[in-house]
């Protein structure tokens, strides 16, 4: 039992070695809210260019420019 105490020793040690070195070698970063800065965010509008075809669609005209749209003719067109 002995022997397998040193084994474990043996292998557990490294490990706890690093990682006590790698906490104290690395300096600390602090975050945001602790540092005491700020963020900005920045948040854009999508906005259609003024000539495109959604922009007129959305102006209510341009409805039989839209691709596979129906046209509308008043009732008592008789030009079919």
């Amino acid at each position: 039992m002995a022997q397998h105490l040193g084994r474990r020793i043996f292998v557990v040690l490294p490990f706890l070695g690093a990682a006590v070195a790698f906490v104290v070698l690395r300096p600390v970063r602090l975050g945001l809210d602790l540092s005491g800065g700020a963020q900005v965010v920045l948040e854009a509008k999508d906005r259609e260019p003024p000539g495109s075809a959604l922009a007129r669609a959305s102006e209510g005209g341009a409805d039989d420019q839209r691709p596979g749209a129906v046209a509308r003719r008043p009732k008592g067109d008789a030009s079919e």
